[in-house]
């Protein structure tokens, strides 16, 4: 530990050198080696939103642009939705790419949580349009949604 009292100091690379000190030169410092075992992080996170009140008939909520190519899970897996407050009755909100319905996200009755329906996992490329619209008749109980949409990138 340097005494800072006594010593004139320069801070290097985390450490402090002064008079009497004595800096340590990297090769003085052990090498390691690692290896990089397993897959990885399978899932990231690529498409995240929220929606603050109660969403109105057929609002659209979100609508992302992708500028890289991902992929989306069967069932939109490890996916999340939430809600501030839950909704008297079901509610289920149209996921699509480019215009056409792929899937839905939906908060049963008295749910704060979203469950996920995608018959087959999906492709974006770049240029494509994920969107999530509020159904055409809403609950108005429903409100503050939160998602995040998991994916693989390509």
């Amino acid at each position: 530990m340097c005494d800072l009292a006594q010593h004139p100091l320069r801070f290097i690379a985390g450490g402090c050198w002064g008079p009497g000190s004595g800096l340590q030169s990297l090769s003085e410092v052990p090498a390691y080696s690692y290896t990089v075992k397993g897959a990885g992080q399978t899932f990231t996170s690529i498409v995240s939103g929220s929606y603050n009140g109660s969403p109105t008939s057929n609002l659209v909520l979100q609508s992302y642009v992708f500028a890289a190519p991902a992929t989306v899970p069967v069932e939109f897996s490890g996916s999340r939705g939430t809600a501030g407050t839950a909704a008297t009755a079901t509610s289920v909100f149209a996921i699509q790419k480019n215009g056409a319905d792929i899937g839905t996200m939906s908060f049963a009755a008295s749910a704060t949580t979203a469950t996920f329906t995608l018959s087959s996992a999906t492709v974006f490329n770049p240029g494509d349009t994920f969107t999530i619209i509020a159904p055409a008749t809403p609950d108005a109980t429903l409100t503050n949604l939160a998602w995040t949409i998991m994916g693989t990138a390509s």
